[in-house]
């Protein structure tokens, strides 16, 4: 079980958590806005105030620190959510007019526009969900 991010002694932390044994680990120390994990050996996260969404290998067996990789990054606060082989993300459009719902495929980084989307600038962020079979989206 992956809790929500934690903050311990002023650090904010990812920590997976064993509920059998009790065990739990800190997967990741970052200021983290929001992350989705989509199986057990990827974590996709976006830190605070910035529009990079970074991806994370997790691998219990690495002694050494995981890399870390931007995935993608947005040129606004719209949101994005996390499949298992895919990214959707709502971001302005390559013209920078238009905003768009985008797919990008985690395998071989293609990125692929789905349609526009309009709505309104607001100082907060908006957050977006796919279904799993990706045919519907809900935004706000």
């Amino acid at each position: 079980m992956i809790l929500p991010v934690a903050q311990v002694s002023g650090t904010w932390h990812v920590i997976e958590k064993d509920i059998a044994n009790n065990q739990q680990r800190i997967i990741l120390s970052q200021p983290i806005d929001r992350f989705e994990i989509v199986d057990k050996n990827k974590l996709h996260y976006q830190k605070i105030g910035t529009i990079h969404v970074h991806s994370l290998a997790l691998n219990k067996q690495s002694t050494t620190e995981p890399e870390t990789k931007i995935l993608f990054s947005l040129r606004d606060f719209h949101g994005w959510s996390a499949h298992n082989k895919e990214v959707y993300f709502i971001s302005r459009f390559l013209t920078g007019k238009h905003k768009s719902l985008f797919k990008k495929n985690i395998s071989n980084d293609t990125v692929e526009e789905m349609y526009a989307i309009d709505v309104k600038q607001t100082d907060k962020a908006r957050t977006v969900s796919v279904s799993k079979d990706g045919n519907t989206s809900f935004y706000t």
